[in-house]
């Protein structure tokens, strides 16, 4: 009776340990074939890596080409807008040169009449662009006021007269005046001191060019 129960016993214990061992061999596999797993990823997240590096060293090559043209494209907007510039002076320089255009012709003086201030007063004879009238003739000073929408203020023009009895006025003229009731192409015309002058010079139509 004991031997039988010895016998059990051994083969309980072999049993056990044979438990044992396939159980060991069991959690070996396991990691062995996690660690492989592990590895595999580890590759890949590599492989990834590797693909992102590469693709930020194109995107980086290509923004460095997009600043070059950029910059490229900046300095021909540049040169466009200076050619613009050169081709509008240029027409305006055609324009002065070529066009002519009809205008409405009055004159003024400097008498209390007309300018409101009397000689001694301050701003007397003054232009708008600060030239003083003050004992000029319509020779010393050739000055003209006009709308400076049409002509602008410094600008020199060429008068001629229709009127072939006006035509001692005809000539050269500086834009240097303006007036209220100086609109459009209507230019007054500066005769000097005298009120009967201007009266007398009445309301004439020349053709003016902008020189």
């Amino acid at each position: 009776m004991f031997e039988a129960s010895k016998d059990f016993t051994k083969k309980i214990t072999s049993i056990m340990l044979a438990i044992t061992v396939a159980s060991g061999l069991s959690v070996t596999a396991t990691n062995y074939f996690n660690a492989k797993e592990i590895e595999q990823k580890n590759l890949e997240i590599e492989a990834l890596k590797q693909e992102i590096e590469k693709t930020s060293l194109e995107v980086n090559e290509r923004n460095k080409e997009n600043d070059i043209k950029a910059r490229e494209l900046e300095v021909l907007n540049q040169d466009n807008n200076k050619l613009k510039e050169e081709l509008k002076r240029a027409r305006e320089e055609i324009s002065r040169g070529s066009r002519t255009m009809d205008f409405t012709i009055t004159a003024y003086n400097v008498s209390p009449e007309q300018c409101g201030k009397y000689e001694g007063e301050e701003g007397y004879g003054l232009t708008a662009t600060g030239f003083d009238l003050s004992g000029h003739t319509v020779w010393s000073a050739r000055v003209i006021a006009v709308d400076p929408n049409v002509i602008p203020l410094g600008s020199k023009v060429q008068i001629s007269f229709n009127d072939p009895y006006m035509k001692k006025y005809d000539g050269i003229y500086t834009a240097m005046d303006t007036g209220s009731s100086i609109k459009g192409n209507k230019i007054d015309l500066f005769l000097g001191d005298s009120q009967n002058e201007s009266i007398k010079f009445g309301v004439q139509q020349a053709k003016v060019r902008l020189l």
